[in-house]
């Protein structure tokens, strides 16, 4: 015992003597910094409150330091430590929770004496849910900011650095700059608000308001189906008979669709997420007809903890239920659906799972018997197919950074995968993975285009693909009589994208029709009378207002590729030569504009401005060469190719070419930037949302490089950023802030996790530095894309006053010739 109580006592002192060399700095103090010591910068973002945080010396078993108490936000402060390598340990909830940091990009950092490091934020999100949010993002900006503001000119006396995965050297570059205009940080953020918008013959708010119709399901044998309704009381589940079009109202649920559809012909289920829970709430609805002939339906429901739904159309007396135990394993439950009864005696337990077999699964595949045939289990960071029976599996595909096939269903016997690969062809193929021969066989290629997604029939066989073609999707049946049903929609609904999304077998199915003019409607069709019935519109409440048209032009780049775009015209006379907006998708690799209803162009071109959308190098639908084109491409032949379709553009005589703006999101916002750098006088005003500015700081700011798989596709897709470093900030707009002529307005999320908000926080400051001071819309606690309908309409009508003042659309420029 008294060796024991010693052994705990001396392991106390030395966690003691340890701690001891860890000194926070209190803020307004002048740190004492000794032989062999640094400064360091620790940031907690977290959504919730934290109990502790715990970082430690590489090599070390006990911890170096114990962050107490992180409350909801930010919470910045200043240690002392020893110089050399830390590795963050684990953090802890309120409640008790623990997260061990195992193989995290930027979990590793390095101390440097006589120096202030800082290895980013940790930021924290979710961390009570299942699938908590860890990542590390450089905001550097931010925390030189904190360190001016609490430490008076200790940044001038010691140098800043960036002590994450990658090196970063904008904080020396605006330190420079900074000093070289002899302004503080304060003045330096500022920036102008956006002018108010004159009228807006279609509002925001009104185009962006959320969709009438959510989804809809038709049953197998074609007499029934469900419509999912958003109105201003809620959300609505309506049954509709066929071909009468009756409609009765089975309920109202919100919260997400984990879920839905036909299990049979006379079972309907539907799983909805609870906010802000791990609960799922499972609705079960089983029709019958009365003696009377009347449809009648006994409603079911519980509430679950199941994370994932898979329905049984063939077992219609059973569903499986995906849940995950307290170690994070993977548990696929069955549950019975006959009654009542049935479904209250269901309980999760790890006893009853009937996933088995396989180490670290992540997803299953049931064949038509209910009977769980495939897993994809997690190999390290890598992904492998596993195939089998009754808890016997056996590897049959692995793949990582390189995804050699891409799985979408399961053949009704188990045997066969469906799915899409573009692995050493032209072009995304649909195709068929033989789990027995390990052998891949072409279903469906057309060169030079992507397949989207297979058409199945009722047995799980594909019948068909779709693709885009001329911006519309299209849809592509395998034999004659298949291929008729095509024909028979576009005579029905010529010129409108149209995409098939269930099929019975008396003939009826259901399509979605929309087009560049119409916001889109859900109609039943029944093929052997010719008759199409709207079951539903997307926007009835646009239904009195004209769109604007869209044309495809096809332009050859620089180096032969054909280049497909998109031209919107405003409707009406107008006032001589149109200004025009190019818009640029982002991505870019892997992304595409289509010609259907976009909303953001609808709105532009509403306010008599032409609008131009380009499918540059690597967008998708185009072909694998295509697509890797785009490659490494960002701000060098990208963009030469939305210049080479630009440039015939502003030679139609209906285009002004000396009143354009370029605007975009994310890439795109980025595209803008680069663009107005060069091609200064070309531009009038810029547009960035959400965009990058700093290509290397992509790397280190982003839940993209979050993992090493992550890192490895940035890499691969925009360059290797301590190789590439030089290229990269060449083609960075904010280190040639000073190039930058056009009025320029950045719109932003500030809690953005895929483009940090410090990419405009960094434009800002330099623009001001150039005495080219920006507008600015944060969107505060925005992330990536705007959902809040109050933050959409701030954000465009902010873009209509911008593009008003700067292109004014309203005033005559010449008439067209």
């Amino acid at each position: 015992m008294m060796r024991w109580i010693c052994g705990l006592i001396v392991g106390w002192m030395v966690v003691f003597a340890v701690q001891a060399k860890v000194r926070e700095v209190p803020p307004g103090q002048v740190p004492e910094v000794g032989p062999g010591e640094g400064l360091v910068i620790i940031v907690i973002d977290t959504d919730s409150r934290l109990s502790d945080i715990r970082f430690r010396q590489e090599g070390r078993l006990i911890h170096s330091a114990v962050i107490d108490s992180a409350p909801p936000g930010a919470t910045p402060k200043l240690y002392v430590l020893p110089a050399g390598e830390y590795e963050w340990a684990r953090l802890t909830s309120r409640y008790g929770l623990r997260y061990a940091f195992i193989d995290k990009p930027g979990t590793r950092f390095k101390v440097e004496a006589g120096t202030l490091n800082y290895p980013g934020d940790l930021i924290v999100r979710g961390i009570l849910s299942e699938a908590p949010r860890l990542q590390f993002s450089n905001r550097s900006v931010q925390a030189m900011d904190w360190l001016d503001s609490n430490y008076p000119g200790l940044g001038e006396r010691l140098a800043f650095r960036y002590a994450g995965i990658y090196p970063d050297a904008f904080p020396a570059f605006y330190r420079e700059a900074q000093r070289a205009v002899g302004k503080p940080h304060s003045e330096l953020a500022y920036a102008l608000n956006p002018p108010k918008p004159g009228p807006l013959p279609l509002p925001a708010r009104a185009l962006w308001r959320r969709e009438r119709m959510s989804a809809a399901d038709l049953n197998p044998r074609g007499d029934m189906l469900v419509k999912v309704l958003n109105t201003d009381a809620g959300t609505e589940y309506h049954l509709v008979e066929l071909p009468g079009g009756e409609s009765t109202l089975l309920m109202k649920g919100d919260g997400p669709i984990d879920e839905m559809g036909w299990a049979g012909d006379d079972v309907f289920i539907v799983a909805l997420r609870q906010p802000g829970s791990s609960a799922a709430d499972i609705h079960v609805f089983r029709f019958r007809k009365t003696e009377a002939g009347t449809r009648a339906f006994e409603h079911l429901e519980q509430l679950t903890y199941a994370q994932f739904v898979t329905l049984l159309p063939e077992q219609p007396d059973y569903m499986l239920l995906s849940s995950f135990d307290d170690d994070g394993r993977l548990l696929v439950h069955r549950l019975g659906i006959r009654d009542r009864k049935e479904m209250a005696k269901f309980r999760f337990k790890p006893g009853n799972r009937i996933n088995r077999g396989v180490a670290e699964d992540r997803a299953w595949f049931a064949d038509g018997q209910g009977r769980l045939r495939v897993a994809l289990s997690r190999v390290g960071e890598e992904l492998a197919i596993m195939h089998g029976l009754d808890g016997s599996f056996r590897e049959v595909m692995r793949f990582g950074l390189e995804t050699p096939f891409f799985p979408i269903s399961l053949s009704f016997d188990g045997d066969r995968i469906y799915g899409l690969s573009e692995h050493g062809r032209g072009q995304r193929d649909l195709v068929v993975f033989d789990t027995a021969s390990r052998t891949i066989q072409t279903l469906f290629s057309k060169p030079g285009v992507d397949v989207v997604a297979p058409i199945l029939d009722g047995a799980r066989k594909p019948i068909g693909a779709m693709y885009h073609l001329d911006g519309h999707l299209v849809s592509d049946y395998f034999d004659q009589a298949q291929s008729g049903t095509t024909e028979a929609l576009q005579r029905l609904f010529p010129g409108k994208a149209i995409a098939g999304s269930d099929r019975a077998v008396n003939g009826g199915m259901l399509v979605w029709v929309s087009g560049a003019e119409d916001a889109g409607a859900l109609y039943h069709v029944d093929l052997s009378s010719n008759k199409a019935t709207m079951i539903e519109s997307d926007a009835p409440w646009l239904a009195g207002h004209r769109f604007s048209p869209t044309e495809v032009l096809k332009t050859p780049s620089r180096d032969g590729k054909t280049i497909e775009s998109y031209l919107t015209l405003p409707r009406g006379p107008g006032p001589g030569r149109w200004p025009l907006v190019v818009l640029s998708h982002g991505g870019p690799v892997g992304v595409r504009d289509v010609r259907g209803f976009d909303r953001e162009v609808q709105f532009i071109a509403s306010l008599g401005i032409a609008v131009l959308q380009v499918n540059f190098r690597g967008s998708d639908g185009f072909g694998t060469s295509f697509r890797d084109a785009g490659m490494r491409a960002h701000g060098t032949s990208i963009e030469d190719d939305i210049d080479t379709v630009l440039a015939e553009v502003v030679r139609d005589p209906r285009i002004d070419a000396s009143r354009m703006c370029a605007i975009g999101s994310s890439y795109g916002g980025y595209s803008a930037l680069i663009s107005a750098v060069r091609w200064p006088e070309r531009y009038r005003c810029v547009v960035s949302i959400s965009g990058l500015s700093d290509m290397p700081l992509f790397f280190s700011a982003s839940d993209s490089g979050n993992t090493r798989l992550g890192r490895d596709a940035l890499t691969r897709f925009v360059g290797d950023p301590v190789k590439d470093a030089e290229a990269m900030r060449r083609n960075s707009p904010v280190y040639r802030y000073a190039e930058l002529k056009s009025a320029l307005m950045l719109v932003h999320g500030d809690d953005d996790l895929r483009v940090d908000y410090e990419h405009t926080r960094r434009m800002v400051r330099m623009l001001n530095i150039a005495g080219r001071r920006p507008t600015l819309i944060t969107v505060e606690n925005g992330d990536h894309g705007f959902d809040l309908l109050d933050d959409v309409e701030r954000v465009w009508d902010g873009v209509a006053g911008f593009l008003q003042r700067h292109l004014k659309p309203d005033g005559k420029s010449g008439e067209a010739r």
